[in-house]
């Protein structure tokens, strides 16, 4: 493990959470990139978003293709508010700080997804008993992220909450987060969902933070362990590239988006596949993977995660469009392929990889079953 140290709000060093994770300590495992994806794509962590989506109260929430979150409207017309709801799992015990900025990111980024712009946040903290050890400063680092990331994305946290009995006999408890982020949308129509929509549009990839393996479901679902130290958040890039998403989506220029989560990039793009829409993509230029981005591992550039990333799809005329916002906002764009065919195909250093859209249609069906759907 590398040691890596941090200050944080509470002038605690991240140190005392453990080290960087070493790739040296996770040798790339004896299966495909796709057998690797198909893997991830049904692991109840990633697939269970669905099953909350569609329990919606007397018809309130209005279907939006294969966004995770859920919109409502107060007098059944056009849907108005957007909510979307992110669970950490133990990667604020991995790094409690950088843990509280990233939720509250993830979730603005998928509600600006929808060309909603984010006005209020929720959080709920739940942890191992006082008695247990010292929880008090991490516990005091998550909120610190939670609301520094709040304020420079717009979205002050409006209630907040803990509950201390996260324990387990023999066993130390884990600290977790979930957070939930409103948001509203404004007069213009919004984009179509998430799902690659038509034949021939652009696949974009915005942002540029690079990957890691340490607390991804990609080492706890193939390594069977959750170590190391998360990536941190550039709050003012990830500022800057949800402006740019929420206009893009607003004024028409894509047609559709997704934010980078958990399982990675490679689920991302699954996930924008399940619509029935195949892709055809060259990922030599993704962070992580291309030269100048250190020339990490492809099965960590595919799978670790690491926040302020969006995919989107559009009409290869709307490029330039989409170039000039990014330029604006100073966020990197990244041509990953085009929409077509009937399967996710890529090339990624020298390895050609190809799964068939049914095939993650019928894995993510398998995935929400195992999640109690």
């Amino acid at each position: 493990m590398t040691e890596m140290h941090e200050q944080t709000p509470s002038g605690r060093s991240v140190q005392a959470c453990g080290g960087g994770a070493s790739l040296e300590d996770y040798p790339p495992p004896p299966a495909t990139s796709g057998e690797i994806l198909l893997g991830l794509l049904s692991s109840p962590n990633i697939a269970g978003w669905r099953w909350l989506q569609e329990q919606p109260e007397r018809g309130a929430a209005a279907a939006v293709s294969g966004i995770d979150a859920g919109l409502l409207s107060a007098d059944g017309g056009r849907p108005g508010i957007v909510l979307c709801t992110v669970g950490t799992g133990p990667r604020c015990s991995l790094s409690p700080y950088r843990g509280g900025k990233e939720a509250v990111a993830e979730a603005a980024l998928t509600v600006s997804c929808l060309g909603a712009t984010p006005v209020a946040s929720t959080y709920y903290l739940s942890g191992p008993s006082p008695r247990q050890g010292a929880v008090a400063l991490p516990l005091a680092d998550i909120v610190s992220g939670v609301v520094e990331s709040c304020t420079a994305l717009g979205s002050p946290p409006a209630a907040g909450d803990a509950f201390f009995t996260n324990d387990v006999p023999g066993e130390p408890g884990l600290l977790s987060l979930v957070t939930t982020v409103l948001g509203l949308l404004g007069g213009t129509a919004r984009g179509g969902g998430a799902h690659f929509a038509r034949e021939g549009d652009a696949v974009v990839l915005l942002g540029d933070a690079i990957p890691q393996i340490d607390g991804s479901e990609y080492q706890r679902r193939w390594f069977g362990r959750m170590e190391g130290i998360i990536p941190d958040v550039d709050l003012r890039v990830e500022a800057n590239l949800q402006q740019v998403v929420r206009e893009a989506v607003a004024t028409g220029v894509v047609r559709s988006a997704r934010s980078c989560g958990r399982g990675g990039l490679a689920v991302a793009l699954a996930e924008c596949c399940l619509g029935g829409m195949g892709v055809r993509l060259n990922l030599d230029r993704i962070p992580g993977a291309a030269p100048a981005y250190g020339g990490a591992r492809a099965d960590v550039a595919l799978f670790g995660e690491a926040a302020t990333r969006a995919v989107l799809s559009l009409a290869p005329e709307r490029v330039d469009d989409l170039e000039r916002l990014c330029a604006a906002g100073e966020i990197p764009l990244i041509a990953l392929g085009h929409v077509g065919g009937d399967s996710l195909a890529f090339e990624i250093r020298g390895e050609q990889v190809g799964v068939a859209v049914l095939a993650l249609q019928e894995v993510r069906t398998w995935g929400l079953t195992e999640a109690g759907a």
